[in-house]
């Protein structure tokens, strides 16, 4: 199938199965957000180390595949899970490039241990570098920016650590059930979390893949940010929503 066809669509199915008919190097972007085998009750949530390694290695291996050459790849992962993630990332092919730490804070904390406050979003390259890095898009200012005269007056690089508040509770951004009202999607992230990434590593007309889409947060930033998207999620229902989130 040609990647054409699939543009700003949302597919119902199996990214191991829907991936392999879009065409070969095709994606300028992936930003995605895989189960993390937390135990949520949905697909692929409750597997062994062993067996999320196995399934890492598929889907990387397919993403590889349909990305460009210099293309990225952003991947949400647990804090135990993105070092298994890292060493697959390089068997596939992929050239690591960051780890961005989200600093999330929110839920609850745990009393024998310190509170786990951030995830991990893994990027990787085909190729050695990002074909696409718009750092002006992206900069931040810096605390000293008034006091130091040597720094950029355009802001800086905003380095690899985001605080992005999650959507816990009852934020406006939470997609909820019209009839609980309770959320729709367990790990639900927030938009502000891709937008430097599509600002960034994206150009306008440009190709976004998201493999688990969800509830379709990375197809609406494409979308938000004038980039054509591909998403592809296993739920019907989940699918379903995202449609109605992007109006397609």
């Amino acid at each position: 199938m040609n990647c054409t066809n699939l543009i700003n669509s949302v597919i119902e199915g199996d990214c191991i199965e829907v991936i392999p008919s879009i065409s070969e190097s095709s994606v300028d972007l992936i930003m995605t957000d895989p189960p993390y085998s937390l135990g949520y009750d949905f697909e692929n949530d409750k597997l062994s180390y062993a067996e999320q390694g196995a399934f890492m290695a598929k889907y990387l291996l397919r993403m590889y595949r349909v990305l460009k050459d210099g293309g990225t790849a952003c991947i949400c992962m647990s804090q135990e899970m993105s070092h298994f993630l890292y060493f697959v990332g390089l068997g596939s092919g992929f050239v690591w490039q960051n780890e961005i730490v989200w600093h999330r804070d929110g839920g609850q904390m745990p009393k024998k241990k310190f509170g786990i406050c951030h995830e991990i979003v893994m990027i990787f390259t085909k190729g050695e570098n990002h074909k696409t890095f718009n750092l002006d898009d992206v900069r931040v200012m810096s605390k000293y920016a008034e006091t130091d005269k040597r720094l950029n007056k355009a802001g800086k690089n905003p380095g690899d650590v985001w605080y992005v508040p999650a959507l816990f509770g009852r934020k406006q951004e939470r997609i909820k059930d019209d009839l609980t009202g309770k959320a729709i999607h367990p790990t639900q992230k927030p938009e502000g979390l891709f937008i430097p990434m599509v600002k960034a590593y994206s150009n306008p007309g440009d190709i976004i893949l998201d493999c688990f889409c969800g509830t379709g947060t990375v197809l609406k930033v494409a979308k938000d940010f004038g980039r054509n998207f591909i998403g592809i999620d296993i739920s019907k229902k989940y699918c379903n929503i995202a449609r109605k989130r992007i109006g397609s």
